[in-house]
């Protein structure tokens, strides 16, 4: 604390030479100048005294005789005066403390982590449907509504952590890993929200086989259905001695069911296309973003046609105290393009491969392709491949069941 003060004040480090040192010293002790860390030369002291103190010297030293060499200034005094002839930087350096004040009270960067089904896409959705965005102020993020929204929105997130670290943003999931094998609309489509449902079919089409575990089926073998119709239902009546329905119980409808049905394809090619082929030609320009306002450091090419390979980088001063401040590279890769043209059996085959890696795909989501029914069209200046794909695979989903009202024994109704 008394260092404190002492730099408050201001001290110097002084070197004190003469016949009468000692009564030098003697007389600033009696004046009350203090002086300490005295250290003794050959022949002068060395110590140091207090700014108020030097300026009282004069008639000591001129009792003693010594001579006194200021070796050291220090003290907030000296430093005041060393800034204050710079004005403007002292200005610059206030208003960017104030700045980074400012800027420290929103979010400037949000991030997350632990994530695999939940795309960058999907959560950026989301933040915009909940009026999550950067800038905003950190008191205005509620976190444990965003926690609830986000367990919510998406059925496979199991937990989720959200918390503001500095200017940052930092949230956290862990998913069903039921989940991640699984394709991500027919989960959306599925996820009915209730305990009973049934299953219905997707398509138009005709039963290949059914085998139910829970549930009534509701078609067989050979049956014709539409797109909505009930396959297995998940409503068991429970029936009376009379034959009648006396209650229903309600289960999720369970079973496999395997529906056949035409599957329209299309694909075309342009005989003409074009070839991009690079130069080698590429150039580099840097560019400074703040908040919406990007400055672009040297000019980019003016002439030609080039790719664009951007780079971006945001400011931060410690890890977690990101600013609104971007900067990054853009690259420039000059192309020309060659204007070319595909043979009618080049076009062919690459109809045909494309059809080749569509029936490729669909086997991997587990549609067996039992027929193809497609023709090859040549015009002016294109080549068309048209048809349909016989198919079989499994498709139901769920949709809730429809409650039945039950009537009692002596209504008119049952009556009738």
């Amino acid at each position: 604390m008394l260092s404190f003060f002492r730099f408050l004040k201001g001290y110097l480090w002084i070197r004190v030479s003469g016949f009468s040192t000692e009564r030098f010293m003697n007389l600033c002790s009696n004046h009350g100048i203090m002086l300490w860390n005295i250290t003794p030369g050959k022949d002068y002291y060395e110590m140091y005294i207090s700014l108020s103190g030097f300026y009282r010297l004069k008639p000591i030293v001129k009792k003693t005789g010594t001579r006194v060499h200021v070796k050291k200034k220090a003290g907030f005094p000296f430093v005041w005066a060393k800034w204050k002839k710079r004005k403007v930087f002292l200005i610059g350096l206030l208003a960017c403390m104030i700045s980074l004040v400012i800027l420290s009270r929103f979010v400037w960067a949000i991030e997350l982590n632990g994530n695999q089904m939940l795309t960058e896409d999907m959560f950026s959705d989301f933040l915009v449907k909940n009026h999550i965005e950067q800038g905003m102020l950190r008191k205005d993020v509620d976190i444990d509504s965003f926690e609830k929204a986000l367990r919510n929105e998406y059925n496979f997130i199991t937990w989720t952590s959200a918390r503001i670290e500095g200017t940052k943003l930092v949230v956290a999931v862990k998913e069903n890993s039921a989940y991640i094998n699984y394709d991500r609309e027919n989960l959306q489509e599925d996820e009915v929200g209730e305990e009973a449902w049934d299953y219905v079919s997707k398509v138009d089409g005709v039963v290949e086989s059914i085998i139910t575990r829970q549930g009534v089926p509701m078609v067989t073998k050979g049956s014709e259905v539409k797109a909505g119709d009930i396959l297995i239902s998940g409503t068991i009546p429970i029936m009376g001695d009379d034959g009648l329905a006396k209650n229903y119980h309600y289960v999720g409808a369970d079973g496999d069911v395997y529906v056949s049905y035409s599957y329209p394809y299309s694909d075309r090619i342009a005989y003409a296309y074009e070839e991009k082929h690079y130069t080698g030609e590429e150039k580099n320009t840097y560019y400074l973003s703040l908040f919406h306002m990007t400055v672009q450091l040297f000019g980019k090419p003016e002439n030609g046609s080039y790719t664009v390979y951007k780079t971006s980088n945001q400011v931060k001063l410690m890890d977690d105290f990101y600013l609104p401040i971007y900067y990054g590279t853009n690259q420039y890769k000059a192309y020309e393009i060659y204007e070319k043209t595909y043979s009618k059996q080049m076009s062919r085959e690459i109809l045909k491969e494309n059809l080749s890696k569509f029936c490729q795909t669909l086997e991997e989501k587990g549609v067996q392709i039992i027929e193809k029914n497609v023709k090859i069209e040549q015009g002016k200046k294109e080549m068309r491949l048209t048809g349909t794909l016989q198919v079989v695979e499994k498709a139901v989903k769920k949709s809730p069941v429809e409650r039945q009202e039950i009537i009692p024994p002596d209504s008119e109704e049952a009556e009738q």
